[in-house]
């Protein structure tokens, strides 16, 4: 089941949706098929497997929306989505952390629209074009794995990790992560 969010105070929603098991006909054909089979605002595509929960891309879409309409980094908001989901400012950088390879097992989809009903028939349109299933389970930071590809990809450091005293390493990484997207809202 997606996941829908009200992005605060910018009359736009950002509905979540994790595919497992996709068809990946490599980055550009699957992001083609992807753009072309949404009928929202704003789409972007990630490698769930570099994902910090659902949290990290709502926040992630508060951030890049907003920023976007007072002092964008990019040209488009799919692109800014992609820079705030990473914390960095340099695309190609993000795309590296985040984004799609030839190797992506499992996609994690962002639509950004001001009307809800287009956000899920964006989603439902999507499944059908690129396939897979649709779990948000692998949107979560599930394994040891995960968590230590994660930290590896986002260079979190150990001081970094304990900086979040008291939270379990999945959740610190999530908080480092959703730290890094606000400070680059800061720094734009």
């Amino acid at each position: 089941m997606a996941i829908i969010a009200k992005l605060k105070g910018l009359g736009l929603y950002a509905a979540i949706m994790g595919l497992k098991g996709f068809s990946n006909r490599g980055v550009d054909e699957t992001l083609a098929a992807i753009r072309s089979a949404s009928h929202s605002k704003c789409v972007q595509a990630f490698d769930a497997d570099l994902i910090a929960g659902p949290e990290h891309l709502i926040c992630a879409a508060t951030n890049a929306a907003k920023g976007f309409r007072e002092k964008p980094i990019s040209k488009a908001l799919e692109t800014e989505l992609l820079l705030y989901a990473s914390g960095q400012r340099q695309i190609d950088v993000a795309i590296e952390m985040v984004g799609l390879s030839p190797g992506t097992k499992n996609l994690a989809i962002v639509v950004i629209d001001g009307e809800k009903g287009r956000l899920l028939e964006s989603l439902k349109t999507i499944a059908e074009a690129v396939g897979g299933q649709e779990s948000d389970s692998i949107l979560s930071i599930s394994s040891q794995g995960k968590l230590e590809r994660i930290v590896k990809a986002f260079g979190i450091s150990d001081e970094e990790m304990r900086g979040f005293v008291g939270k379990d390493p999945s959740e610190a990484v999530k908080k480092a992560i959703i730290e890094r997207s606000a400070i680059l809202t800061i720094r734009s």
